[in-house]
This record gives C-alpha cells, sequence and structure tokens, in this order.
C-alpha cells in the first residue's frame, strides 16, 4: 500500500491550516485523515480539484509513487479529469484496505462481511466492493 503524509499535502491542498488541524482532532486513524483530506479538498475546490493538480502536488511534496499511481489510474481512465468523490476514493484504496473502506462506504457492514466470506484474494475483494457500492 502507497503512503503519504496527511499533513504535508492537506498544508498544499486545503484552504487553510486549521483545516488540517480540525481533520487531526476529528480523525484518530491516519488512513481516516488521508481520506478526508482528499474528500475535504474536493468540496472545497469542485471542478478545480483535478487529478492533474493532485499529482503535481503529490510531485512537490516529494510523493513521487503515489503520483505515478495516481497518473497511472488516470492513463487506463479510472479516474476522470476532475476528480470526482469516486475518483478520490480509488485513490484512497491505494491507502486504505478494502474492509476500511467498504464499512464507509457499502450500505452495511454486513456487506464487508458477505465479500469477506465469498472472495479469496483480497484484490476480487477490493473489486467486488467497489462493484458493490456502484451499485448502490
Amino acid at each position: 500500500l502507497l503512503q503519504f503524509d496527511w499533513q504535508l499535502l492537506g498544508r498544499r491542498l486545503l484552504d487553510s491550516a486549521q483545516d488540517v488541524e480540525d481533520i487531526d482532532r476529528e480523525e484518530t486513524k491516519e488512513q481516516h485523515k488521508r481520506e478526508k483530506v482528499l474528500l475535504k479538498w474536493k468540496k472545497q475546490k469542485g471542478s478545480g480539484a483535478t487529478y492533474q493538480k493532485l499529482t503535481d502536488t503529490f510531485k512537490e511534496v516529494g510523493n513521487m509513487d503515489t503520483a505515478e499511481k495516481v497518473e497511472q489510474l488516470a492513463v487506463e481512465g479510472m479516474m476522470d479529469t476532475t476528480c470526482s468523490k469516486k475518483c478520490l476514493l480509488k485513490i484512497a484504496l491505494l491507502q486504505f484496505d478494502w474492509q476500511l473502506l467498504g464499512r464507509r462506504l457499502l450500505d452495511s457492514a454486513q456487506d464487508v462481511e458477505d465479500i469477506d466470506r465469498e472472495e479469496t484474494k483480497e484484490q476480487h475483494k477490493r473489486e467486488k466492493m467497489l462493484l458493490k457500492w456502484k451499485e448502490q
């Protein structure tokens, strides 16, 4: 799993340092903090929240691996130009395990348990969770 310094990224993407402090106070898990930075950025910037801006920012903060992965997702057509919430959660998938995302995205915790029981490979679990989310 790729990692990034959510505070450094947040200071570059978000409107104020207070936003970063609020996220740090509100969330206890690093994964949640990373996700919240991305979603808050999308909310603040709207159509200005593009994958190109995100990629450039990852490069500026020295996180070339994540920047390359975001670019790869864009080239593969898995992301839209304006970085919708859905594409941000695809990026978040690079940072979090599928169960954590599933519990946040799916309608019930039972869906996550069903996927875990039905699939054996982690990749299949991630894919099934995203497909189920898309169907909701």
